[in-house]
């Protein structure tokens, strides 16, 4: 199911990168999305005060998508909204995040800010409370994370 094979990026060049390369695009299929998120990382951006230095918290930056097999993040999240996984892969995602930003020695001085793709609200598994359940596994007061809407899709009342 899962190969490695050279990034078309790289075709014709002398380059021994391999990569992971998934299916043209996964239809749903929840192991295969698992192990898409697997494959992710997280580099952690520190927010830093202008007045004092100090870092006030970290933005989460979802890297390797390109190593997935997707050209760029935001087609990775329109393939798992397209094959009504969004929510289910934006929960591992958060748990990924928030296990790195625990590994940070200062974490309890901070906040962690995620980006969210605002579609998962309408995604037919979006249950409230999920993020509150992760953060309460890791021992983590809810004001650990602040989420930021994503701007790219409108945003709509949910009756």
């Amino acid at each position: 199911m899962i190969s490695a094979l050279s990034h078309p990026a790289t075709a014709g060049q002398n380059s021994s990168a391999t990569v992971v390369a998934f299916p043209e695009r996964p239809r749903g299929d929840s192991a295969l999305w698992r192990g898409i998120v697997d494959s992710l990382d997280f580099a952690l951006q520190p927010i830093v005060s202008i007045h004092t230095g100090i870092s006030l918290g970290f933005e989460v930056l979802l890297r390797n998508t390109g190593h997935a097999g997707f050209a760029t993040i935001q087609e990775f999240f329109d393939a798992a909204y397209a094959d009504r996984m969004l929510y289910t892969v934006d929960l591992w995602l958060r748990d990924k995040a928030i296990c790195k930003f625990k590994n940070l020695e200062f974490y309890h001085k901070c906040r962690l800010f995620y980006n969210i793709d605002n579609r998962v609200l309408h995604m037919p598994d979006y249950r409230p409370g999920n993020t509150s359940a992760i953060l309460e596994r890791h021992g983590l007061p809810p004001s650990t994370v602040c989420f930021e809407l994503s701007e790219r899709h409108p945003f709509e009342c949910l009756h």
